[in-house]
């Protein structure tokens, strides 16, 4: 079986702090984990109400902390399965959030984009320090006080979602790095950097790691859900 890709956020100290994992269980079959501020399992702590929206409207989706629903489960995976169902594992082996994929092609080598992902941490400082790296992995440098905003698409192995990321980009300022996770027959592209943010919007924020899924329904309309893990 292949091993987990971790990813890591590197302090200038060369600390290394863990952030999130990704593995190609088995063909058509993709893992996706995060960790936890201070240990390895983390605390699935809450979720916004999902939401069907057009292309158009994208830029303008802003999420309000107090619309969250408080969940507080220990969390150990998402899945997605090659015949397009989604769902999020819990450590007790309960299933707290389940999504079937509303397109008529299985995950497979000639799959398009079946999936983006943004992740953005909190500020580095709250992420404890691992012992160890493990292998393979990747990292992205960032200051103590900084937080990292990450966007990532998923395909099949075939499929040049690399150039599709590119120009999604592209319309941004700030982008630091990116990398592809390739195993067996699904593929990830991550572009990424740490930004600062400010005291006041620090202290109303959360903490812990936001997750936020988007599955496409047809050209012009996306299915978003987004968790807080801490």
């Amino acid at each position: 079986m292949p091993k987990p890709t971790r990813a890591y956020l590197k302090m200038q100290e060369g600390e290394f702090r863990p952030l999130l994992w990704a593995q190609n269980n088995k063909p058509n079959e993709m893992l996706l984990g995060i960790y936890g501020l201070s240990a390895a399992t983390s605390i699935l702590r809450s979720a916004w109400p999902e939401q069907v929206v057009g292309k158009s409207d994208l830029p303008t989706i802003r999420y309000d902390y107090n619309d969250a629903v408080h969940v507080g489960i220990a969390f150990d995976h998402v899945t997605c399965h090659a015949d397009g169902r989604f769902h999020l594992k819990m450590k007790d082996n309960s299933t707290v959030y389940s999504h079937a994929m509303q397109r008529v092609q299985a995950l497979g080598p000639d799959t398009s984009t079946f999936l983006e992902v943004f992740v953005v941490s909190d500020i580095a400082s709250r992420y404890a320090v691992s012992r160890k790296t493990k292998y393979p992995h990747i990292w992205f440098g960032i200051s103590e006080h900084q937080y990292i905003a990450l966007r990532g698409m998923f395909s099949g192995i075939n499929f040049p979602v690399e150039q599709q990321m590119i120009s999604t980009m592209s319309q941004f300022q700030r982008h630091s790095g990116g990398v592809v996770l390739t195993s067996g027959t699904l593929k990830g592209v991550f572009i990424g950097g740490p930004s600062t943010i400010s005291d006041q919007a620090q202290a109303g924020r959360p903490s812990g790691t936001i997750l936020s899924f988007k599955f496409p329904v047809d050209a012009e309309h996306w299915h978003i859900k987004t968790f807080l893990f801490e």
